[in-house]
């Protein structure tokens, strides 16, 4: 599904590719021109302007931005004398790490003078000034020769590049065979949330970052399968319905689909019994308003041992729907209510498939889950004490080491800070 055009978005048409170009060099370049200083108030000290890795709520943000340094090494593997594009390298935090850890040749290219002095000047203070270089200018007017580059890396950056279908072509163009191109920035789910169009959005995309252009992730991934570049395989990980959707997408999409995680998923269709509370919740809401309704369905939804020792869970998700819109509620039970049996086709995902199942579900039966396990060819059961339905709410630290053990597993050891076998038994 690709979203309708934003106002930015028909605007950047509008002027054409070299006038956008000129357009993203300026206003994005603003943004960043203002003095380091600035900057390092709120980002770690190696300035990355972008997501770090967190594992623990209580971790700070030096130790979440290292992992991600480590992590982008592990997955470009880059050896003695490879060649590497930091495209927006900003100061120069993914760039000069890289540098720091490994023996390649680095190319930056920012659209900051500010930056690349920076960059330039941390280069020199880590010694690696020799094997790094950074150019003041858009990627689209680098002169990249056809396979000369081992790896490309965009981090919070393409994002701000408009004519992708250009881009894209261009770096498949440059990348070596077996070359590895690695993306980390934002994408709008399926269904944009808000409104794109607001002066909100339009303040955040344009005023304060200069220029954003935020696509589905299906549609960049589209643009680089287009260019004949591989796109690795996916885990995909599934909460209730949302497993049933990962389920179809490993019957339909084999060839994207690694592994599965399928968190307090049914496998067999609605029972007259739960359809019969789930119309009733919805006749009810219909005359007494959403709060009261949803107070109702926390006694099932959550398990007993969080409804007693962990009030302020149930709480924290009653104010999160606050704002939620009824229709969604609505739709949600409807989907619930007509959900298929995915008992007769679970044979057909042949990928390995961990389900994990709350031991005080309400939801979600013992026998549905067995079922599920079951029939998957490759299935594991992992059941968690003391939780309900809403297993990432209520084990939210055992749920993640044990999701991270199965990918770890499944995946093999590309992911950040694994943890291993220790994730797998400590859930």
């Amino acid at each position: 599904m690709t979203a309708l055009p934003t106002q930015l978005e028909r605007e950047a048409e509008a002027r054409g590719a070299l006038t956008q170009r000129e357009h993203e060099r300026q206003a994005v370049a603003a943004h960043y021109e203002n003095h380091p200083e600035i900057f390092s108030l709120v980002l770690d000290r190696r300035l990355a302007y972008a997501t770090g890795i967190f594992r623990r709520e209580e971790e700070d943000l030096e130790t979440a931005q290292a992992r991600k340094y480590a992590w982008i090494a592990e997955q470009l593997a880059i050896q003695p004398g490879q060649t590497v594009l930091d495209v927006g390298c900003g100061w120069g935090s993914n760039l000069l790490y890289l540098a720091e850890h490994t023996e390649g040749c680095f190319r930056g290219v920012t659209l900051s003078a500010r930056q690349r002095e920076e960059a330039l000047a941390r280069a020199q203070r880590a010694g690696v000034e020799g094997r790094v270089r950074i150019d003041l200018a858009h990627v689209e007017e680098l002169d990249l020769p056809s396979e000369s580059l081992d790896a490309v890396l965009f981090v919070g950056s393409i994002v701000h590049m408009h004519n992708r279908e250009a881009i894209h072509e261009k770096v498949a163009r440059a990348l070596r065979p077996g070359g590895r191109l690695l993306i980390s920035d934002c994408f709008f789910p399926v269904e944009a949330r808000g409104d794109r169009d607001s002066a909100a959005s339009r303040y955040i995309f344009e005023t304060a970052l200069g220029y954003c252009r935020l696509l589905h992730l299906s549609d960049e991934l589209g643009l680089i399968e287009r260019d004949a570049l591989d796109v690795p395989r996916a885990t995909l990980v599934g909460l209730s319905l949302g497993g049933l959707v990962c389920l179809r997408a490993a019957v339909r999409h084999p060839q994207r689909v690694a592994a599965l995680a399928l968190v307090a998923t049914p496998a067999s269709p609605e029972t007259v019994e739960s359809g019969a509370r789930r119309l009733a919740t919805l006749e009810a809401m219909d005359r007494l308003g959403k709060r009261p309704v949803l107070r109702g369905m926390a006694s099932w939804l959550f398990g007993g041992t969080t409804r007693r020792h962990s009030p302020e869970v149930v709480e924290a998700w009653l104010e999160s729907l606050d704002s939620a819109d009824p229709i969604a509620i609505r739709r949600t039970a409807q989907a619930a209510l007509r959900r298929s049996d995915a008992r007769p086709w679970l044979g057909r995902v042949h990928v390995p498939a961990l389900v994990v199942a709350g031991a005080q579900d309400a939801v979600v039966s013992a026998e549905d889950v067995a079922a599920l396990a079951g029939g998957l060819p490759l299935g594991q059961l992992c059941e968690l004490p003391d939780a309900g339905h809403l297993v990432p709410l209520e084990r939210p630290e055992a749920l993640g080491l044990a999701l991270e053990g199965w990918i770890v597993a499944a995946d093999g050891p590309s992911s950040p800070d694994a943890g291993g076998a220790d994730a797998r038994t400590s859930a």
